[in-house]
């Protein structure tokens, strides 16, 4: 019984407001999971063929990670602009990274995309 008072004695109010939000959200998406329309929260985690994609979990598990610590520091007073600077430059050059490399995976090779203007081998 004494353990639980001092639980709730030290109790940080910033935390149980962002608890509310988290449960609320998830609350949210699982509404919009359930409706009739094309909303599908399996393709936050699958590939276009419908299976499990491990980049697809291992960024959605750093996003909720990295999120999460952001909030922390925010509710403890501790966030810098250089804790946010990162965050949005990591997440920025993640997304960049991510449509460079899916650009490259859909050129078929020896295909000609005229990209190449020296190439005029297609040109007569």
């Amino acid at each position: 019984m004494l353990a639980s008072l001092r639980l709730v004695s030290t109790f940080d109010p910033m935390l149980g407001i962002l608890l509310v939000i988290v449960v609320f959200a998830i609350w949210i998406l699982y509404k919009l999971q359930n409706t009739k329309d094309s909303f599908d929260l399996r393709s936050v985690i699958t590939d276009s063929k419908g299976q499990p994609s491990l980049h697809k979990i291992g960024q959605l598990t750093a996003l909720l990670l990295s999120t999460w610590m952001l909030a922390y520091l925010a509710i403890h007073g501790q966030m810098t602009g250089e804790y946010f600077g990162t965050y949005m430059g990591i997440w920025a050059a993640a997304q960049a990274a991510d449509k460079f490399m899916s650009r490259r995976s859909d050129r078929i090779p020896g295909e000609d995309h005229g990209d190449n203007p020296g190439d005029q081998s297609g040109m007569h």
